[in-house]
């Protein structure tokens, strides 16, 4: 496994994730990122993974350093396991990225079914930003 920060890990955790969770999720799945923080110097950043029928989980590279394995939680309980380790008093705050905010804008707007639709035809491949297929 490489040597790196959670920083990287997230960043390198969306290119080592696509193809299995693809085959596990189907290829409308999400993989972007999410970071928790309490300021700037604080933080914890991992892989979001957001199947088409709206569940979302995170994957977690840095927290399988040491045993091998990455985890992969549903996204609440990724949260509380990180607010504690980041937050103080369980104040940290959670990044969304724009793609997360731009679907659920979209379903805010159109409801579900068609926010997801408007939201696929829209948001194409971005390298650097979230794969959405």
């Amino acid at each position: 496994m490489k040597r790196g920060q959670c920083g990287e890990y997230g960043k390198w955790g969306m290119e080592w994730a696509k193809e299995p969770v693809e085959n596990i999720f189907g290829k409308d799945v999400i993989i972007d990122d999410i970071t928790i923080y309490q300021n700037p110097l604080i933080t914890h950043r991992a892989v979001k993974i957001m199947p088409s029928d709206g569940q979302r989980y995170v994957l977690d590279y840095w927290e399988g350093v040491s045993s091998g394995k990455a985890s992969i939680l549903p996204e609440a309980t990724w949260i509380n396991n990180w607010q504690g380790k980041v937050g103080f008093n369980n104040t940290a705050d959670i990044h969304r990225t724009y793609h997360e905010q731009a679907l659920e804008s979209l379903i805010r707007s159109y409801g579900e079914e068609k926010g997801i639709e408007v939201f696929k035809s829209t948001y194409k491949q971005d390298p650097g930003k979230a794969n959405v297929v």
